[in-house]
């Protein structure tokens, strides 16, 4: 059975890997992620922002969480990818 401290530890961990994963995206996907997640803006505040289509927003954030799956899923496998 897995303590708490142990799940606050592995909690912690995973916050900073998936922080490192996200500043390793390139700029495009790095900004559509940092914007939707962090800055808790939507899709269309994000076109506006940026400048480009919401569909093209809708891509990016597909293709950025795309890509962190696959760095995170590589060293963490399912313990960091559902947060």
């Amino acid at each position: 059975m897995k303590t708490k401290r142990f799940l606050q530890l592995t909690h912690a961990m995973c916050e900073q890997a998936v922080l490192e994963a996200v500043m390793s995206l390139p700029l495009k996907y790095r900004t559509a992620i940092h914007l939707y997640y962090y800055e808790e803006y939507s899709v269309k505040e994000i076109s506006q922002l940026t400048g480009v289509k919401e569909s093209t927003v809708r891509t990016r954030l597909q293709r950025g969480r795309e890509r962190l799956r696959a760095a995170l899923g590589k060293e963490y496998g399912d313990e960091c990818t559902a947060l």
